[in-house]
């Protein structure tokens, strides 16, 4: 028998006798006793969400918004403040209604690294009544989006000017694990996200970022333009 299914006994006294059924379940649990458990959170690349998922059905009645906090581990700051919004993902406007995922929206603020996530107290329930162990947790990397700058004023030079591309993330944090910057053209790769490019023609670069432990691909394009010199010739009588 599984948990969470509704079953249904059938007797059929087909011989007709008055003298009855003695039924024994045994010691077996007829109802579902077991807790939900968290399986994983995920951070979107697209949006500002986390999405979490539950090993089984919960209410969507009994997911509290303000019961939960976020904290950045590697930046051991608390980004509870920076959640606008919780609730059942996907759920529809009933009573009984059942999810087995949780969305938090946050304001866009937060920094790269690892986070966690804790369920305070109410915590939610399963269709049975099962609430969330209280202070349950799941991890989960974030990249934060980045911007590439050049040092160069305006992004123009001369044909064959080195420029030095810098990668920053947006806000700023300190990442960990560690992440890796790929530069295209070129295929070039490092730990720095700082790159020595020397066009000779107008050309538009893309660096992508990804945390090593797991996390989505960020990229950011920055266009170099090669200044057109004018010559201007007078002729002399």
């Amino acid at each position: 028998m599984l948990a969470g299914e509704t079953y249904v006994l059938i007797i059929d006294n087909w011989t007709g006798d008055n003298t009855g059924f003695t039924i024994d379940f045994g010691t077996s649990p007829m109802v579902d006793v077991t807790a939900p458990t968290i399986v994983s959170a995920i951070a979107s690349c697209t949006a500002n969400t986390i999405l979490i998922t539950m090993s089984e059905d919960i209410k969507c009645l009994s997911i509290i918004p303000t019961a939960y906090t976020l904290y950045n581990n590697t930046t051991a700051a608390s980004f509870t403040c920076a959640i606008t919004n919780l609730t059942g993902y996907n759920c529809p406007i009933t009573s009984g209604a059942l999810t087995d995922q949780i969305q938090i929206t946050h304001n866009g603020t937060l920094t790269s690294g690892n986070y966690t996530i804790t369920f305070l107290p109410p915590t939610p329930e399963d269709k049975c009544g099962n609430p969330v162990v209280a202070s349950s947790t799941v991890s989960f990397n974030y990249l934060a989006p980045i911007v590439v700058t050049s040092d160069k004023t305006n992004d123009a030079i001369c044909s064959s000017t080195p420029v030095i591309l810098t990668t920053t993330l947006s806000p700023l944090g300190a990442p960990s694990p560690a992440i890796t910057y790929t530069l295209q053209p070129g295929a070039v790769v490092n730990a720095t996200g700082v790159f020595t490019v020397t066009p000779t023609v107008t050309t538009l670069y893309t660096i992508s970022a990804v945390m090593n432990a797991g996390s989505c691909t960020r990229t950011a394009n920055k266009t170099i333009t090669l200044e057109t010199v004018v010559a201007s010739i007078s002729l002399m009588n």
